[in-house]
């Protein structure tokens, strides 16, 4: 102590603003102070090509401010524990963060066409899984919270996502403040 106060360290940030735009942006602030990006990385199984251009992104498309890419994995984890004839797989977890310029939060789902969300692949399949990507959502929410004396034909509440197979597209439904995890099925684009 230097006995002219305390002594605090760390990032702080002062934002002066109206308080509705205060209020709608908050979440998104806070979420890239408290949880920044994390790079991960794995050895190289070959020297990577020189590139003319040191950037580059995954998305074809921006997404919008209230949707948040959580993770974007191969799937599954184990090729080699995976089946010969498996499709080539993605997981993909999104978060809706519920910002609204009223500050209270929009409840209808927010519709996402992901069919080319990613570069040099098409999305032809979307199935919605658990959190932990260990069984679809559907299953899960048939056995959860399911006693071993109650009637395997009583209702269990479900907020569960959608997804739309419309021709060719794609298109999953977030609800507001809830993440969702997808295992897709892809093609590389020729």
């Amino acid at each position: 102590m230097d006995r002219r106060g305390l002594i605090v360290r760390g990032r702080h940030l002062l934002r002066l603003d109206e308080l509705s735009v205060i209020e709608r942006e908050d979440p998104v602030y806070a979420r890239l102070v408290t949880k920044e990006p994390i790079l991960v990385f794995a050895p190289a199984v070959k020297q990577p090509q020189p590139s003319s251009s040191l950037t580059w992104s995954a998305l074809n498309i921006e997404l919008p401010a209230q949707i948040h890419l959580l993770s974007l994995i191969a799937w599954p984890l184990l090729k080699s524990t995976a089946p010969p004839q498996a499709y080539d797989q993605v997981l993909l977890r999104l978060e809706h963060l519920d910002v609204n310029s009223t500050g209270y939060g929009n409840r209808d789902p927010y519709q996402l066409d992901i069919t080319f969300m990613f570069c040099g692949i098409r999305i032809t399949q979307a199935t919605e899984v658990t959190l932990t990507a260990d069984q679809e959502r559907t299953v899960a929410q048939t056995e959860r919270l399911r006693w071993p004396t109650e009637s395997p034909n009583t209702p269990v509440w479900s907020y569960g996502h959608q997804v739309i197979r419309a021709t060719q597209q794609i298109i999953i439904f977030i609800h507001p403040g809830t993440i969702a995890s997808f295992i897709l099925n892809y093609k590389p684009l020729d």
